[in-house]
C-alpha cells in the first residue's frame, strides 16, 4: 500500500536534506574528485602541468621542453599530424570509433600518454549514433556513480578536453532535470530508487501528482502517483561535439585513428 503525503512541497523532507546530501559521497564523507581513484587525472589533462605532483615527473617535463624547442626551431608552435596508415603493431586496438571507443582511447591515453600505443579502427568516420542525455536517476550504485562522474566531466569539458593552440570544445550543455513518473504499481520501486539516489549524494525530489500538475501543467497526471525530478546534474548536450572533442584530445595524446574495416583475426 502506498501512502502519499499531503505536503507535496516537502515530500519525505527532501528540501531540508537535499542541500546537505548533495555533496556527500557513498562513504558518508564529502565527495572530492581528487580522492576518487576512478577520477581522471586532472594533472595530465593539459600539455603543461600546473605544478609538479607525484603524477608528473622530471622526465615528462624534460620531454615537453625538448619537444617544444624542436618545434620552435622549425618555425612552428604545434605538431602537424601526418596521414596514418594501418599500424603493424599496437598495445591496444579498439574496434569502433563511436563515442564509446573514442572515449576509451582518450581515457587510456590520458592515464598513460607515453609508452602505450593505441589504435582505433572505424570504417565509418561519420558515425554519430549516440544520444546526448545526462541523468542520475538509476537504481544501481554503479550507474549512479558513473552518472555523477559524467556530470562533472561534461560540465568541465573545456578543462578536460582543451588542446594547446586549439579552440576549447563547446558541448552546448543545457542543464534540465529529467522527470520520471510512476503509477501505483511502480511507486514503491520509484521510492526505493529515490532513497538510494539520495544516499549516493544525488539531488532529486519526489513529487505527488498534485505537485507535478502544478509544476508541469502540460502533463496528464491521470493514474500517476509519484514523480521523481532531477534538480541538479541532469540535462542534454551535443553528442557529436563530445565525440569530436574526445577524438581530438586522444589524437593529441598520440592515439591513432584508422579508417578501415575489420575483416578477420589472425592470432
Amino acid at each position: 500500500k502506498i501512502v502519499v503525503l499531503k505536503d507535496h512541497d516537502n515530500v519525505f523532507g527532501i528540501r531540508e536534506k537535499g542541500d546537505d546530501a548533495v555533496n556527500i559521497g557513498p562513504d558518508g564523507v564529502p565527495y572530492s574528485p581528487m580522492n576518487d581513484p576512478h577520477y581522471s587525472n586532472a594533472y595530465m589533462t593539459y600539455k603543461y602541468p600546473q605544478y609538479f605532483t607525484k603524477y608528473i615527473g622530471f622526465k615528462r617535463a624534460k620531454n615537453i621542453v625538448k619537444e617544444d624547442a624542436s618545434l620552435l626551431l622549425k618555425g612552428r608552435i604545434h605538431k602537424t599530424r601526418e596521414e596514418i596508415g594501418c599500424p603493424n603493431h599496437v598495445d591496444i586496438c579498439i574496434f569502433g570509433g563511436g563515442i564509446i571507443g573514442t572515449a576509451i582511447a582518450y581515457f587510456l591515453k590520458e592515464k598513460a600518454p607515453f609508452g602505450l600505443k593505441i589504435a582505433v579502427i572505424e570504417k565509418d568516420l561519420s558515425v554519430t549514433l549516440s544520444t546526448g542525455g545526462l541523468r542520475q536517476q538509476f537504481s544501481l550504485e554503479e550507474n549512479i556513480l558513473m552518472a555523477q562522474y559524467s556530470a562533472e566531466f561534461i560540465r568541465n569539458a573545456r578543462k578536460h578536453l582543451s588542446i594547446l593552440d586549439g579552440e576549447p570544445p563547446d558541448l552546448n550543455y543545457h542543464p534540465q532535470g529529467f522527470l520520471t513518473l510512476a503509477d501505483e504499481s511502480q511507486a514503491e520501486q520509484l521510492i526505493r530508487n529515490h532513497q538510494k539516489q539520495i544516499e549516493m549524494g544525488t539531488l532529486v525530489e519526489l513529487y505527488t501528482a498534485e505537485r507535478i500538475k502544478e509544476k508541469f501543467p502540460m502533463i496528464n497526471t491521470d493514474g500517476i502517483i509519484l514523480g521523481s525530478y532531477g534538480v541538479q546534474n541532469e540535462g542534454w548536450f551535443d553528442p557529436l561535439a563530445l565525440l569530436v572533442a574526445f577524438k581530438a584530445k586522444a589524437q593529441f595524446f598520440g592515439a591513432e585513428f584508422v579508417n578501415a574495416e575489420i575483416l578477420d583475426f589472425n592470432f
